[in-house]
């Protein structure tokens, strides 16, 4: 159970981190100003 958590964690994670990458480019490639 600790590790199939732990997993999840790390993927959810990973999933974040990608997300806000993404967006940060997304902020590089088309800025708000």
């Amino acid at each position: 159970m600790i590790e199939s958590t732990g997993i999840a964690r790390c993927k959810y994670w990973y999933l974040l981190t990608m997300f806000f990458h993404f967006l940060w480019r997304y902020q590089l490639s088309y800025p708000l100003t």
